[in-house]
């Protein structure tokens, strides 16, 4: 949260899967960082809601994970439209690089 609204991006969080779904049809950011795993609902469950709410289709979703997704689990976030898939150790470094390169140098609300 820091670094990103240190680079001028305004940063909204959700501590579950839930919260963050009504957050993200609420305020419709530009793009979501999303875990893996979360409480209430996976990431890979509240990817798939999104891409099947039309109104949230085109927001871009980053991943971030602790653990190494299996090749079905990082195959269905490829079907869903996933921007990256990151480690947390590689985010934590890259996260404003990253952030920038996904929105094209464009600062946008970051969910």
């Amino acid at each position: 949260r820091v670094r990103l609204t240190s680079a001028g991006y305004e940063v909204l969080e959700a501590s579950d899967g839930r919260e963050a779904l009504v957050l993200v049809r609420k305020e419709q950011p530009a793009l979501i960082l999303l875990d893996l795993s979360m409480p209430e609902m996976s990431g890979l469950d509240v990817v798939r809601e999104i891409r099947n709410d039309p109104r949230l289709i085109e927001i871009r979703v980053l991943i971030m994970t602790a653990i190494d997704p299996d090749e079905e689990v990082s195959s269905a976030l490829r079907h869903y439209g996933v921007a990256e898939i990151l480690s947390k150790a590689e985010f934590v470094k890259s996260v404003v690089s990253r952030v920038q390169e996904i929105l094209s140098g464009q600062v946008h609300r970051v969910a």
